[in-house]
């Protein structure tokens, strides 16, 4: 599968470990999530490596709200919006996602339904993977390792941009065909697509989903 990925620039801030990727109209921040001895100090290191995301994305005044669905958003906390951010709010659309090693904030200007998942291969995928992904897509999409990992981060990311808690992930979310060209795109059943970004030469991998309205 070849689906649409117009990586056009990247650069890395050397002090913090930050890389930015600007995938067309997409722009994505990541950095590592620094590895902890003990799982409840887990969630802490990956709350700082966002903060982190954050700052790089959107100064040190930035601060991160959630809807009522879990969908985060941004919001200064003084009031002081640096040059060339948001106005307000509703001038930018994020998705945040984090794996074992990795945390990654993407970010779209306007109202656009957005989501993002980051992920590496585990065997505990393929224990879930009758739940995520129907009949029809598990023999289209489970006989490898890497696209079922790929697979795993469409559903995830389409999710995430669908903004509807609870959707089925095996029946709610459609995947496109895997021998599908550039400019794929998954689909709910109410009918809303999303266009797929796949971030290639990345560990871990990576998928972009973007509500096609907001194209």
């Amino acid at each position: 599968m070849n689906p649409d990925c117009s990586t056009r620039h990247s650069d890395m801030h050397a002090d913090t470990g930050i890389k930015r990727i600007d995938a067309g109209t997409i722009t994505v921040w990541s950095t590592p999530v620094d590895a902890v001895p003990r799982r409840h100090e887990r969630r802490e290191a990956e709350r700082m490596a966002v903060d982190r995301l954050l700052e790089a994305a959107f100064g040190p005044h930035a601060a991160l709200g959630h809807e009522s669905t879990g969908a985060p958003y941004i919001y200064f906390d003084n009031g002081d919006i640096p040059s060339g951010a948001a106005l307000s709010t509703g001038d930018i659309s994020i998705s945040i996602s984090h794996c074992a090693d990795t945390a990654m904030l993407c970010a779209a200007t306007g109202d656009v339904a957005i989501g993002i998942d980051c992920e590496h291969f585990r065997p505990a995928l393929r224990n879930v993977a009758s739940r995520v992904l129907s009949p029809s897509e598990l023999a289209e999409w489970g006989g490898d390792d890497l696209m079922l990992l790929r697979a795993w981060t469409i559903k995830e990311a389409v999710y995430k941009a669908a903004g509807c808690p609870g959707l089925p992930l095996a029946e709610g979310i459609r995947l496109p065909h895997p021998d599908a060209t550039s400019g794929a795109s998954a689909s709910l059943a109410d009918g809303r697509r999303f266009r797929l970004i796949f971030l290639h030469g990345t560990a871990p991998a990576v998928t972009i989903a973007v509500g096609e309205t907001g194209l």
